[in-house]
Protein backbone atom coordinates (compact mmCIF):
# COMPACT_ATOMS: atom_id res chain seq x y z
CA UNK A 1 0.00 0.00 0.00
CA UNK A 2 2.82 2.55 0.69
CA UNK A 3 4.79 1.99 -2.35
CA UNK A 4 1.12 2.30 -4.48
CA UNK A 5 1.01 5.93 -1.91
CA UNK A 6 4.37 7.21 -3.47
CA UNK A 7 4.38 6.42 -6.79
CA UNK A 8 0.73 8.25 -6.95
CA UNK A 9 2.74 11.07 -5.61
CA UNK A 10 2.08 11.01 -2.22
CA UNK A 11 4.85 12.50 0.29
CA UNK A 12 5.54 10.04 2.94
CA UNK A 13 7.62 9.42 6.12
CA UNK A 14 7.61 5.56 6.56
CA UNK A 15 8.66 3.82 10.08
CA UNK A 16 9.03 -0.05 10.19
CA UNK A 17 10.47 -2.32 13.32
CA UNK A 18 12.56 -3.62 10.69
CA UNK A 19 14.57 -0.93 9.29
CA UNK A 20 15.33 -3.13 6.41
CA UNK A 21 11.57 -3.51 5.18
CA UNK A 22 11.63 0.13 4.53
CA UNK A 23 14.60 0.98 2.29
CA UNK A 24 12.38 0.02 -1.12
CA UNK A 25 10.22 2.42 0.12
CA UNK A 26 12.96 4.97 0.26
CA UNK A 27 14.73 4.16 -3.28
CA UNK A 28 10.54 5.18 -4.52
CA UNK A 29 11.21 8.44 -2.35
CA UNK A 30 9.33 7.86 0.39
CA UNK A 31 11.09 9.68 4.11
CA UNK A 32 12.47 7.09 6.98
CA UNK A 33 11.45 8.22 10.21
CA UNK A 34 13.04 6.06 13.28
CA UNK A 35 10.41 5.80 15.29
CA UNK A 36 6.31 5.84 15.02
CA UNK A 37 6.44 9.47 16.82
CA UNK A 38 8.61 10.80 13.93
CA UNK A 39 6.51 9.24 11.36
CA UNK A 40 4.06 11.09 12.03
CA UNK A 41 4.73 14.23 13.36
CA UNK A 42 3.53 16.12 10.61
CA UNK A 43 0.88 13.95 8.91
CA UNK A 44 -2.32 14.87 7.82
CA UNK A 45 -3.43 11.19 7.94
CA UNK A 46 -1.42 8.33 9.80
CA UNK A 47 -1.74 4.93 8.06
CA UNK A 48 -0.99 1.86 9.96
CA UNK A 49 -0.99 -1.62 9.39
CA UNK A 50 0.28 -3.88 11.89
CA UNK A 51 0.05 -7.70 12.89
CA UNK A 52 -1.92 -7.47 15.91
CA UNK A 53 -3.38 -5.54 18.65
CA UNK A 54 0.21 -5.30 20.54
CA UNK A 55 2.10 -4.27 17.76
CA UNK A 56 -0.28 -1.18 17.41
CA UNK A 57 -0.22 -0.38 20.84
CA UNK A 58 3.31 -0.36 20.76
CA UNK A 59 3.51 1.62 17.56
CA UNK A 60 0.76 4.53 19.02
CA UNK A 61 0.54 4.38 23.12
CA UNK A 62 3.68 3.37 23.96
CA UNK A 63 6.28 6.39 24.68
CA UNK A 64 9.93 5.53 22.72
CA UNK A 65 12.35 7.25 24.98
CA UNK A 66 12.71 10.07 24.27
CA UNK A 67 10.42 11.08 21.64
CA UNK A 68 7.34 10.05 23.12
CA UNK A 69 4.33 8.03 22.13
CA UNK A 70 3.10 8.17 18.02
CA UNK A 71 -0.20 9.10 19.54
CA UNK A 72 1.41 12.14 21.21
CA UNK A 73 3.05 13.30 18.21
CA UNK A 74 0.09 13.52 15.98
CA UNK A 75 -0.77 16.60 15.23
CA UNK A 76 -4.68 17.54 15.96
CA UNK A 77 -7.18 17.24 12.93
CA UNK A 78 -4.85 14.69 11.84
CA UNK A 79 -6.27 11.07 11.19
CA UNK A 80 -4.86 8.04 12.51
CA UNK A 81 -6.39 5.42 9.69
CA UNK A 82 -5.93 1.95 10.92
CA UNK A 83 -5.78 -0.65 8.20
CA UNK A 84 -4.73 -3.14 10.80
CA UNK A 85 -6.89 -6.52 11.95
CA UNK A 86 -7.50 -5.45 15.54
CA UNK A 87 -9.90 -6.27 18.38
CA UNK A 88 -13.41 -3.95 18.59
CA UNK A 89 -12.40 -3.08 22.51
CA UNK A 90 -8.56 -1.55 20.83
CA UNK A 91 -10.05 0.63 18.17
CA UNK A 92 -12.92 1.74 20.85
CA UNK A 93 -9.97 2.75 22.78
CA UNK A 94 -8.00 4.34 20.18
CA UNK A 95 -11.07 6.44 18.64
CA UNK A 96 -11.50 7.68 22.32
CA UNK A 97 -8.29 8.85 22.84
CA UNK A 98 -8.04 10.07 19.74
CA UNK A 99 -10.79 12.06 20.01
CA UNK A 100 -9.83 13.46 23.15
CA UNK A 101 -7.34 14.37 21.33
CA UNK A 102 -8.79 16.37 18.54
CA UNK A 103 -7.47 13.65 16.06
CA UNK A 104 -9.73 11.68 13.43
CA UNK A 105 -9.53 7.85 13.95
CA UNK A 106 -11.12 5.64 11.09
CA UNK A 107 -11.09 1.99 11.28
CA UNK A 108 -10.28 0.31 8.20
CA UNK A 109 -8.89 -2.80 7.60
CA UNK A 110 -8.19 -4.05 4.25
CA UNK A 111 -9.33 -7.05 2.11
CA UNK A 112 -6.15 -8.64 -0.16
CA UNK A 113 -2.89 -9.71 0.38
CA UNK A 114 0.38 -8.29 -1.41
CA UNK A 115 0.01 -9.33 -4.92
CA UNK A 116 -3.29 -7.90 -4.72
CA UNK A 117 -2.28 -4.80 -3.05
CA UNK A 118 0.68 -5.01 -6.01
CA UNK A 119 -2.20 -4.80 -8.26
CA UNK A 120 -4.23 -1.90 -6.84
CA UNK A 121 -7.29 -4.54 -6.02
CA UNK A 122 -7.17 -4.01 -2.49
CA UNK A 123 -10.62 -3.55 -0.56
CA UNK A 124 -10.69 -1.25 2.30
CA UNK A 125 -14.02 -0.96 4.94
CA UNK A 126 -13.82 1.96 6.73
CA UNK A 127 -15.44 3.09 9.80
CA UNK A 128 -15.44 6.68 11.55
CA UNK A 129 -16.20 10.09 11.07
CA UNK A 130 -17.12 11.63 7.78
CA UNK A 131 -13.65 13.21 7.15
CA UNK A 132 -12.08 10.45 7.39
CA UNK A 133 -14.20 7.72 6.03
CA UNK A 134 -14.20 10.01 2.84
CA UNK A 135 -10.76 9.33 2.23
CA UNK A 136 -11.12 7.23 -0.78
CA UNK A 137 -9.16 3.98 -1.48
CA UNK A 138 -9.09 4.76 -4.32
CA UNK A 139 -6.92 7.80 -3.82
CA UNK A 140 -3.79 6.19 -3.25
CA UNK A 141 -4.07 3.41 -5.99
CA UNK A 142 -4.95 0.90 -3.08
CA UNK A 143 -7.78 -0.74 -5.39
CA UNK A 144 -11.28 -0.49 -6.78
CA UNK A 145 -13.50 0.31 -4.00
CA UNK A 146 -14.61 -0.39 -0.66
CA UNK A 147 -17.43 0.63 1.69
CA UNK A 148 -17.54 3.05 4.61
CA UNK A 149 -19.72 3.74 6.99
CA UNK A 150 -19.98 6.00 9.81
Amino acid sequence: MALNLVRAGHELTVYNRTPGKAERLAKEGARVADSPAAAVREAEVAITMLANDQALRDAMLVPAQPVGAAIDALPIQSIHRCTSTISVALSKKLAEIHAARGQGYVAAPVLGRPDAAALKKLWIIAAGPPAGVALSPADGGHGPGGHGIR
